[in-house]
């Protein structure tokens, strides 16, 4: 009886994610500021009778920069309202073999000894009522290696992924994998990034939060300078000083994004490819091969961070050392995935490899 009790498969059904955790409230601050600084502007401008007040003009660029963040709070948003409306036709079904995810429009299913590790984002001790995914780092499979899952199927996602960890067991150590060494590194990295995965074969793609991080002060004070001339047609004595202050202010983000352009283009969509037997990383200048024997250590870095279009935040980044070189660092802003899920996806080729160079030593002694 009690086999057969532990053998029953356990339903998780989707439920209201959270709506109002620590960054919801924060979106809505910027919402209610960005209302407020953009209320004080008219008025200042009305009371002076010119829009090139700089109190007023200050006003304004802060105004904008707060619409700005509240269009991507917005957008963020209206995922979790969407998720909301559909979480009630989702459920998790955990079983002795398998995890089997009911979307409502189509069943996603993953064998349990498929499954190599649960990660979620953030702190442990702060992934209380927050809006945060769970990932299962899977054994690749034609590229996949990643199961991501919505926070709808436990109070937090800390529990869930508790759960998760329970449900999954512990797993053996890491058994030996056949690598492919007879292919140019170059050429494999290229296959990857056009979805042509050899067996064992992963890869983490290249992100897009570093456009976050360009220089757009000088673009949202070209926005309000020009706002400012289209309602003062009247006193176009200031528009030639206003018209090269504009040229000046769109040629910064400009150039720096044609620069960047020009470091992000050779990674062609990705930011790592993993192997059984080394970490490949695409640069202008050709491609860095790190085997995996020769990687000490894989660690997460934090720092604190600001832009005009995030505001301050934590950077994290992926720090792989390395033995007799020097160690690899890797920004969250250019991956795909979150630095713990992509540092964890890393740490876990990195035991595979290295039990793989230890089988190889072994038989050659």
């Amino acid at each position: 009886m009690n086999n057969a009790a532990e053998e029953e498969p356990e339903v998780l059904q989707g439920h209201r994610p959270p709506l109002l955790d620590a960054s919801a409230r924060r979106g809505f601050l910027v919402v209610f500021v960005t209302l407020a600084l953009l209320a004080f502007a008219l008025v200042r401008e009305h009371s002076v009778g010119t829009p090139f007040d700089p109190l007023a003009m200050l006003l304004r660029v802060l105004a904008v920069i707060g619409m700005i963040r509240s269009l991507f709070f917005a957008v963020e948003y209206v995922a979790r309202l969407r998720l909301m409306s559909a979480s009630r036709k989702q459920r998790v079904v955990l079983s002795a073999d398998a995890l089997t995810w009911d979307r409502g429009s189509e069943t996603v299913e993953v064998t349990r000894d498929r499954v190599r590790d649960v990660v979620t984002c953030g702190h442990w001790a702060r992934k209380g009522d927050r809006y945060v995914d769970t990932f299962l780092l899977l054994e690749p499979k034609a590229g996949q290696v990643l199961l991501q899952l919505p926070p709808i199927f436990d109070e937090s996602a800390a529990h869930f992924a508790e759960r998760l960890m329970r449900w999954r067991g512990v797993r053996a150590p890491a058994e030996p994998i056949a690598g492919t060494t007879s292919v140019l590194a170059s050429k494999l990295y290229d296959r990857a990034s056009r979805g042509d995965f050899d067996d064992g074969v992963a890869a983490i793609p290249h992100g897009h939060g570093w456009l976050r991080r360009g220089p757009y002060a000088a673009l949202v004070l070209a926005l309000v300078v020009l706002d400012a001339l289209v309602r003062m047609p009247n006193e176009w004595e200031f528009g030639g000083l206003g018209v090269v202050l504009i040229v000046v202010s769109l040629g910064v983000p400009i150039g720096w994004y044609v620069l960047s352009r020009r470091h992000v283009a050779p990674r062609k969509g990705l930011a790592m490819v993993l192997t059984p037997t080394e970490l490949l990383i695409r640069i202008r200048a050709g491609t860095i091969r790190a085997q995996w024997e020769n990687v000490e250590r894989v660690a997460l870095e934090s720092r604190a961070a600001w832009s005009v279009l995030s505001g301050y935040s934590t950077a994290q980044v992926v720090r792989i050392d390395r033995d007799g070189a020097p160690p690899i660092r890797y920004d969250e802003a250019f991956l795909g995935f979150p630095a713990e899920v992509a540092a964890a996806l890393v740490r876990g080729y990195r035991a595979l490899g290295q039990a793989s160079a230890s089988a190889r030593d072994d038989e050659s002694e």
